[in-house]
């Protein structure tokens, strides 16, 4: 398995790619950061009209003077509930809509940009419209490029998928559990631990517990077998199913080759989490 990544190497992923070495900015650099920075901030006057939009909400709902404002619009729980940590609070009511330090909305029709000062943070850009301000919009275009630049989304962007698209959920799971199949063989390649056995990321899964060292050690390499024979597996069905597909070979399947019974394989440790039962195992193909 690791000889065949070697020779087609699993696509890049955050996780995957080298870091790269560190770069100083130069003078140059920081002068035009300062510039947009400054540019963000707006003029004093600016400043001093949402300072007294803000002040006026304050009194009128009975905040404290240094409550900063936030507009939340949609189910965006997560953002809500992250503001709100670093002190952020909303009024809900829709008078307030266009008094705020940070709104953030679903729909590029929440914000009215004419009423938007330059020190006020949204997060859509204005008249980008859902064709790239939204992410399933910039999704669409940016799987586009290969046919009318012949560019490979994937050769400069973080792979992306849409899950509300039954074809594209399926290529996530194929592209997650095989990601994580390929890492096994690349971390026995370099002498580490299967992740599941790496006290560092997951708890022990030996379940027998020992007094005998020389047998808590040969259920360990039991396991990490188990391990790297279903990440074997894996890796290569998921290199024979793409290679059937892009040559067009009887067997392709264009729905995937991989389930949540090959994760489990590959990260047994993670079967209580899921609430998964025992499943068949995955034979080497």
């Amino acid at each position: 398995a690791f000889d065949r990544l070697a020779v087609e190497p699993a696509p890049k992923s955050n996780t995957m790619v080298p870091m790269r070495a560190y770069e100083v900015p130069s003078d140059e650099k920081f002068a035009k950061a300062r510039v947009w920075e400054d540019r963000d901030k707006g003029s004093e006057e600016d400043e001093r009209a949402l300072n007294g939009q803000l002040a006026t909400l304050r009194g009128r709902r009975g905040l404290g003077d240094k409550k900063r404002i936030m507009v939340v619009v949609g189910g965006n729980k997560m953002v809500r509930k992250t503001l709100t940590k670093q002190g952020f609070v909303e009024t809900g009511q829709p008078e307030d809509a266009n008094t705020f330090e940070v709104k953030w909305t679903l729909a590029h029709s929440d914000i009215n940009f004419a009423q938007v000062l330059p020190n006020q943070l949204v997060n859509h850009w204005e008249k980008s419209s859902v064709e790239l301000g939204a992410k399933v919009g910039m999704h669409r275009n940016l799987r586009a490029l290969k046919w009318f630049d012949k560019v490979d989304m994937d050769s400069f962007f973080p792979r992306m998928y849409n899950l509300s698209n039954p074809g594209e959920m399926q290529d996530f799971v194929d592209d997650f559990i095989f990601t994580a199949a390929s890492s096994e063989a690349v971390r026995f390649s370099q002498g580490l631990a299967v992740t599941s056995l790496d006290p560092s990321v997951s708890k022990d899964v030996m379940k027998d517990k020992t007094a005998d060292a020389d047998a808590a050690a040969d259920a360990g390499k039991k396991h990490a077998r188990a391990v790297l024979a279903a990440a074997h597996s894996v890796v290569n069905r998921f290199f024979d199913n793409r290679t059937k597909l892009e040559n067009r070979e009887e067997g392709g399947i264009m729905g995937g080759v991989l389930s949540l019974d090959d994760y489990m394989h590959v990260r047994p440790d993670l079967r209580a989490s899921y609430k998964y039962s025992e499943a068949t195992p995955v034979a080497p193909s």
